[in-house]
């Protein structure tokens, strides 16, 4: 998709227009350039501030039906997100849907260890309150 950076500008736009997308405002003049940059990855994506959710996110305009295609996980845009973009990148090795996967892996990680802290903790409170049964019949 060769657009010159106008076309593209007008091509985001006009995408966002049509999808009845006003909360999502294109960010391509920012400190840093990422707006412009990121294209440097893939001349698809564009970045939004999405005014009703407060956050930066990168969107693609290949996608379908949406745009959308993952939250900057930072308030800030910056070299991090051109990073992220590169990681993301499938022709470069990375996959999208692995940081899901490892997300959710670690997710199930943190609950097992809480459910395990969880019984771990009742059972010292019923230990606790067994002893005392054991040496005070009352």
């Amino acid at each position: 998709m060769e657009l010159t950076w106008k076309q593209f500008q007008e091509a985001v736009r006009l995408r966002l227009e049509d999808d009845g997308k006003p909360h999502l405002k294109p960010q391509f003049r920012d400190l840093h350039d990422i707006g412009k940059r990121i294209r440097e990855v893939d001349d698809t994506l564009f970045v939004v501030r999405n005014t009703l959710k407060g956050r930066f996110e990168v969107h693609c305009l290949l996608h379908k039906p949406n745009t959308f295609a993952w939250i900057v996980p930072w308030q800030v845009l910056d070299g991090r997100v051109i990073e992220k973009a590169r990681e993301n990148r499938m022709e470069r090795g990375g996959n999208p849907f692995l940081e899901v996967m490892r997300h959710n892996e670690e997710v199930e990680r943190r609950a097992e260890r809480d459910k395990r802290r969880l019984l771990n903790d009742a059972a010292r409170e019923a230990h606790s309150a067994f002893r005392k049964l054991a040496y005070d019949p009352g």
